[in-house]
């Protein structure tokens, strides 16, 4: 990540920025402006700061990483930012210790968990106070420009980090608790191989999904 730009330090590490990060909010304003700035451009500055708050759910999910790497003595060198995520650069953990690989990948998912939880109840008045009455109005409200649907994005978002980082595809979060629990098993060369195998056959999957069923 030597081309990454330091921005920030939190706790003793630092959080870069790569420049495919600029990608994302290039993203935004292309896709804008092909409809031609319809809802005015406090919508579309809105959804630039919605897109920097959901980064930082990324780092937070980053940051629950560090902070339990860190506990179990491993070294972490910064968290780096791009268009595709996050990733918290650390030294190799032991090859013999499956343990500390399986606290340091659960803390991510756990951070973003803990994150959507003290959201809830500030959502629940929110929307008491605009007068919702069921689950469904606070659903709609997902990606709408306003404090509530700030929130109830930031909550999903939270959410869809926690369920997409548990599925068992390596790198994933999930795909390292995998291959730690294998390992025990099969050893760490092997386990690592099977947890590859799996998260292609799973790419592939989810891939045939979205052409065949999302699609359809």
């Amino acid at each position: 990540m030597r081309k990454s730009l330091a921005v920030a330090r939190f706790n003793g590490v630092e959080v870069r920025l790569h420049p495919t990060f600029a990608l994302v909010f290039l993203w935004v304003l292309i896709d804008w402006r092909r409809f031609g700035f319809a809802n005015g451009p406090a919508v579309l500055l809105f959804t630039f700061g919605l897109v920097a708050l959901v980064f930082g759910c990324v780092l937070v999910h980053e940051f629950g990483h560090v902070f339990m790497a860190r506990q179990q003595g491993v070294h972490v060198h910064d968290v780096s930012l791009s268009a595709v995520g996050g990733v918290a650069r650390m030294d190799q953990m032991p090859e013999n210790d499956p343990r500390t690989e399986v606290l340091i990948a659960l803390a991510g998912p756990l951070a973003n968990l803990a994150f959507a939880a003290a959201l809830t109840p500030i959502i629940i008045v929110a929307g008491v106070y605009s007068g919702f009455s069921d689950l469904e109005q606070y659903a709609r409200t997902v990606f709408q420009p306003s404090l509530i649907g700030l929130l109830t994005t930031l909550f999903y978002a939270n959410l869809l980090l926690l369920v997409s980082n548990l599925l068992p595809a390596f790198p994933m979060d999930g795909g390292r608790i995998f291959r730690a629990s294998l390992s025990t098993v099969l050893g760490r060369q092997t386990a690592t191989r099977v947890a590859v195998g799996v998260g292609v056959a799973l790419a592939l999957l989810l891939l045939l999904f979205s052409i065949f069923v999302v699609q359809s």
